[in-house]
């Protein structure tokens, strides 16, 4: 034992302070569990509130909305947004009765865990949840901190502009960035390294946003940029250099649990350091749970926080399951793609798809937005909805509309029935059904 060390009860530990931890955590404590939640940071939020989504999305909205504002006044912006929002966490946490301790977390056993912060303390709990997220995995070894940046360093940093950035990714994350790097001015172009951009999206969302997003990207070239005479240098298609000044590594996730050692607590991972669980967040360890990225599911805050409620659900005894239909992919590019459905490209015979531009939508078109297209996909024999999907200005707030039709099981007739509100742009997705029908 540590010396200082000691040891006190606990009912339910959730480890980490993300949104699949204080989503877990809340519902817990709604539920009647004595909760206590451990995390490194001083405030909860992890890395969506303090590193990623937030600074993100505040950034991106803050040079849509006034190019000329400062760097200073971007960063302070961004700030407010990070101590509003901890702060509401924090009083939530504080009105429901949960122990938060600021601190590492690693198990000593199946029962035990000691937490190292201001002091270390023993905690033996009856449930434990593991919500500790995930990492960035580096696709390039980091040369320095001048010339290679994740997306979330850029995000908190905006006055490190650059004439020419290279971006080097194919999920949102590294859209996102190299949003982010053409709106501070310079010349930014996205490199996929060879695989498919947007992976799972329909074709035709992905050439639009191609065509209007404002920076270059290439999927052809497999090849890392190399680093020469202080300039990273990408070779392109027809055989020509192309350098920049800086690069943003927005690599694929990875296992972010290692410090835990959740191996002494009997909890296994897969082959790629992935925590194993069912639908109800069990581990290996029965009287453990996982919820979030670091069971290597779809990385969106949105199904972590499904996950954690549903973990704690299930400690308290509720019949819950994690089995969405859909979980929706949204990028918060300019203009904004979002898709719910199943991965594209997938051989079936029964189903198809119609795109209706958004040059069809009075509202677009008013206010100078039909730069994008609505995408409705369905089961021909039955006309069940598998899928639906926008690129354009502001698409990213019709995904809850979109996922909620594929949720509740909604044929074309369905939607073609239902009187929407007019004029806007989510009134397409019912035009693409009627559209649909009389295609038929």
């Amino acid at each position: 034992m540590v010396v200082g060390e000691f040891t006190q009860d606990a009912d339910v530990v959730v480890i980490g302070g993300g949104p699949a931890g204080y989503s877990c955590a809340f519902r817990a404590a709604e539920l009647g569990r004595q909760v206590t939640v451990i995390d490194a940071q001083t405030a909860l939020g992890g890395s969506c509130l303090h590193d990623a989504c937030i600074p993100t999305k505040t950034l991106l909205h803050a040079m849509a909305t006034d190019p000329d504002m400062s760097a200073d006044d971007i960063t302070s912006k961004i700030q407010r947004a990070r101590r509003r929002l901890a702060a509401g966490l924090s009083g939530s946490a504080r009105s429901r009765n949960i122990d938060v301790l600021e601190g590492t977390a690693r198990f000593l056993s199946n029962r035990d865990l000691q937490v190292a912060g201001e002091q270390v303390v023993r905690l033996r709990f009856k449930r434990a949840v593991i919500c500790v997220g995930s990492g960035a995995k580096e696709t390039i070894p980091r040369e320095s901190a001048r010339t290679i940046m994740t997306p979330s360093e850029l995000s908190a940093a905006p006055a490190r502009a650059s004439k020419a950035t290279l971006v080097i990714g194919n999920d949102g994350n590294a859209l996102e960035a190299a949003t982010i790097a053409a709106r501070m001015g310079g010349e930014a172009r996205l490199y996929t390294l060879g695989k498919p951009l947007l992976s799972g999206v329909p074709k035709s969302l992905v050439d639009c946003l191609r065509l209007h997003c404002g920076f270059e990207i290439d999927d052809t070239v497999a090849s890392l940029p190399a680093f020469i005479d202080g300039h990273w240098t990408m070779p392109t298609s027809d055989e020509d250099a192309w350098q920049a000044d800086l690069l943003i590594d927005a690599g694929a996730p990875q296992s972010h649990h290692d410090a835990l050692d959740v191996s002494v607590a009997g909890v296994q991972t897969d082959a790629e350091g992935w925590i194993q669980v069912d639908q109800q967040g069990v581990t290996t360890e029965r009287r453990i749970l996982a919820a979030g990225d670091c069971t290597g599911g779809s990385w969106t805050a949105g199904a972590a926080m499904a996950q954690g409620r549903v973990a704690a659900e299930v400690i308290a005894g509720q019949p819950a399951a994690f089995d969405p239909s859909v979980i929706p992919t949204v990028v918060w590019t300019n203009p904004n793609l979002v898709w719910c459905g199943g991965s594209d490209g997938v051989s079936d015979s029964d189903s198809e798809e119609i795109v209706v531009p958004w040059a069809m939508s009075g509202l677009a078109v008013a206010t100078g937005r039909e730069n994008g297209q609505t995408l409705l996909r369905w089961e021909k024999s039955s006309g069940l909805i598998t899928g639906a999907g926008a690129v354009g200005a502001d698409a990213a707030e019709l995904a809850d509309g979109l996922t909620t039709a594929i949720e509740l099981g909604a044929t074309l007739q369905d939607l073609a029935d239902i009187v929407c509100a007019h004029p806007t742009r989510s009134e397409l997705l019912y035009e693409a059904a009627r559209q649909a029908i009389a295609r038929a």
